[in-house]
C-alpha cells in the first residue's frame, strides 16, 4: 500500500485520501476480523527415546504463512555430548527447509525437519526434574 499524506488544513481532496484509507482496511478487515490462534492437540506429537513430559503448540494463519509457538518440558536420559532425538512434531508446524536452534540453559535444543534434538554438554543420566525445556516461535 502507498504510504497516505496526512491532511493539512483547507485540503482540497481530503475525501479522495480518506475514501482510499477506508477502502484499504475495508478489503483487509476480514484479515484481521479472522485472526484466531489454533491450539494444539496431541495428535501428531511423538515422544521418542523414553522421553516423558509435556509439549503444545499452537499456531495463528496470516494468509498462506504460520505464526508458530512451540513449547515444552520434557525429562529423559542426555548422555554428554551428544545430541537425542527427543519428539517429533506435526506437518502442520513443521518449520520447512530449516533449522531452529535455541539453548536453554546448558542445552541446545534444536528443530530439523519434524523432529526436535536435544544436544547436552553434561551427562544427565537420570533426571530428578525437566532436563529439556524449550518455547520457540518461528514463522512457516
Amino acid at each position: 500500500m502507498p504510504e497516505l499524506q496526512t491532511l493539512a488544513h483547507g485540503e482540497q481532496n481530503w475525501d479522495s485520501k480518506v475514501n482510499a484509507a477506508i477502502d484499504y482496511l475495508n478489503k483487509t478487515g476480514e484479515k484481521v476480523d479472522n485472526l484466531k490462534w489454533t491450539e494444539s492437540t496431541d495428535e501428531g506429537i511423538v515422544l521418542l527415546n523414553g522421553f516423558t513430559g509435556w509439549v503444545n503448540y499452537s499456531y495463528l494463519q496470516i494468509g498462506d504463512k504460520k505464526l508458530v509457538n512451540l513449547n515444552g518440558a520434557l525429562k529423559g536420559k542426555l548422555e554428554k555430548g551428544k545430541s537425542v532425538d527427543v519428539l517429533t512434531i506435526p506437518d502442520i508446524v513443521r518449520p520447512k527447509n530449516a533449522m531452529i536452534q535455541r539453548t536453554y540453559w546448558k542445552n541446545v535444543i534444536t528443530i530439523i525437519d519434524n523432529k526436535i534434538v536435544a544436544y547436552s554438554p553434561d551427562d544427565d543420566t537420570n533426571p530428578s526434574f525437566w532436563n529439556v525445556i524449550f518455547n520457540f516461535m518461528y514463522k512457516i
